[in-house]
């Protein structure tokens, strides 16, 4: 969590990578998963297969990411840079 990041009260934040200047709403969730045999957690991408050194992790978010009360971002969550997620919203996989 770099420092500028504001995550208001009821949040549960895991093992995400949050971005520079993210902001989070007050119950915002996210997921976790956990690699049994303490494998590396692999991103699909655009531009190919994308090796992390994590075994544990949920979600990784960009810089200047808006994310609204009530929200969940499932496991495996993947958060472009200057994106706003309104309230209530259940996010899956990628958002641009």
């Amino acid at each position: 969590m770099y420092e500028p990041v504001k995550v208001s009260c009821y949040n549960y934040v895991d093992d995400a990578v949050l971005g520079y200047h993210e902001h989070r709403g007050e119950g915002s969730i996210t997921g976790d998963i956990i690699m049994l045999g303490r494998k590396n957690i692999v991103i699909r991408t655009g531009e190919g297969l994308l090796e992390t050194s994590f075994w544990k992790s949920s979600a990784i978010h960009g810089n200047y990411v808006v994310i609204s009360c009530g929200t969940v971002l499932l496991t495996g969550s993947v958060v472009g840079k200057n994106t706003m997620i309104c309230q209530f919203v259940s996010l899956a996989v990628l958002c641009p």
